[in-house]
């Protein structure tokens, strides 16, 4: 990692700390209930992919805090969680009992980790903290683990939402990353051979219940929601 992108010092030393300085950061937008936002995003994925049974990991997972809601959807599937921060793989199987959790921090260690292949792969908020010069290196080594057939989600900050742009750019968690346009991130996808590529643009409203969830598809084409996802397969 560059200086221009938060480093794996800078990850373990937030390890302890993540959730609250998170929660600070988002403060009357939502910070109250991270939960909230991980189930929201597992609901998500659901949806697109039901009745899950193989493998899936979660590329960037930090201390786990998706894990749980991914093992609730999918109680037969295999979990596997990477990071960066050694610190954070550690908190992880101190505190869940489901998944495999390595250090993983370079798109080499990544092929060599999951040398059998991975049917799902979930990246929520992580691309962002990659230094854009590794992006095509990563999303390579991302597709060559990923079976033929398979699925990968990527969740992103928007920024063209003012709201999300404001936090993003005043919390130290982000700090000397930069913001990706979801044009950037399926283009990048494509590039890296990828296909089936989408994205969608996701929440609008801070409130969840089943009448925002129901607005909310039909917004999905607009480029105002707080985040994005785009889906590839291989």
């Amino acid at each position: 990692m560059d200086d221009t992108n938060i480093t794996e010092s800078t990850f373990d030393d937030m390890a302890d700390e993540y959730d609250a300085q998170l929660k600070e950061a988002l403060g009357v937008f939502g910070g109250g209930n991270l939960d909230k936002f991980a189930k929201y995003k597992i609901d998500l994925l659901t949806k697109i992919l039901p009745d899950f049974r193989g493998s899936l990991l979660e590329f960037g997972c930090g201390t786990g805090r998706n894990i749980p809601f991914i093992h609730a959807a999918y109680p037969e599937a295999q979990i596997f969680g990477c990071d960066i921060s050694e610190l954070s793989i550690e908190v992880a199987k101190k505190t869940l009992s489901v998944g495999e959790f390595t250090k993983v921090s370079t798109p080499e260690e990544l092929e060599r980790t999951y040398p059998d292949g991975i049917d799902c792969i979930f990246v929520s908020v992580v691309m962002h903290h990659i230094p854009p010069a590794e992006h095509a290196e990563y999303l390579a080594a991302l597709s060559k683990i990923l079976k033929p057939e398979g699925l990968l989600i990527i969740f992103e900050h928007n920024p063209a939402n003012p709201v999300t742009s404001h936090i993003f750019k005043t919390n130290d968690i982000d700090k000397g990353a930069a913001m990706l346009k979801a044009s950037y991130l399926t283009k990048q996808l494509r590039e890296s051979g990828f296909r089936d590529v989408s994205k969608s643009y996701i929440l609008f409203f801070l409130w969840r219940n089943k009448f925002f969830d129901f607005i909310e598809k039909g917004l999905r084409w607009l480029p105002l929601g707080a985040q994005y996802y785009t889906t590839a397969k291989k």
